[in-house]
């Protein structure tokens, strides 16, 4: 392609565009319809998004399209979930869990035993993960590796329930399970 002063655009049908700036950045855009205003939604920059992926995506925008969901809001939805999803880890949550039973007036001894249990020992397995990652097989080879250091009851009676209950308090109230330590009930 030639370099020129100023952007231009190729269009190879269905909506595709690249756009090609000055500086030579080739850029996969995608022309839409929406209530009658012209949209563009950003697939990304050659060669990051090759040519036979970027004809793919304007497909997938269409369907939404015709299910009645706006593609480039949903773009925007799927990353803030994306990154949302990605900073809310386990640690994070035992930390704001632990904040708030203190703000309640927990007694200090159990401040500390619940900070025992989340931090020193879910810790080290759980304690990076994001929340949504977090599986029950996760969980109970958390909890079979406490038993086996010889903490039998602080794996069934103790462990097991906090690290469930910092799980739930995690998720958004309409997208709690009713039952969601069922999967690890004794």
């Amino acid at each position: 392609m030639p370099q020129r002063q100023a952007e231009y655009r190729l269009s190879d049908g269905g909506g595709l565009i690249l756009r090609v700036k000055p500086s030579g950045v080739r850029l996969c855009n995608e022309a839409y319809r929406l209530s009658g205003k012209q949209k563009m939604l950003s697939h990304g920059a050659y060669p990051a998004v090759y040519l036979a992926e970027a004809r793919r995506l304007p497909d997938e925008a269409k369907n939404l399209l015709v299910s009645g969901v706006e593609p480039g809001a949903n773009k925007t939805v799927a990353k803030l979930t994306a990154v949302i999803s990605a900073t809310n880890t386990f640690g994070g949550n035992a930390d704001e869990y632990l904040q708030r039973i203190e703000d309640e007036g927990a007694a200090a001894s159990t401040v500390a035993k619940n900070r025992w249990l989340l931090v020193d020992l879910a810790g080290p397995d759980l304690g990076v993960r994001p929340v949504a990652d977090i599986t029950p097989v996760e969980i109970l080879a958390l909890l079979q590796r406490i038993e086996r250091s010889g903490r039998r009851e602080t794996a069934r009676v103790s462990a097991r329930p906090t690290v469930v209950r910092t799980l739930e308090c995690s998720r958004p109230p309409d997208r709690r399970d009713d039952d969601a330590g069922c999967w690890l009930s004794a």
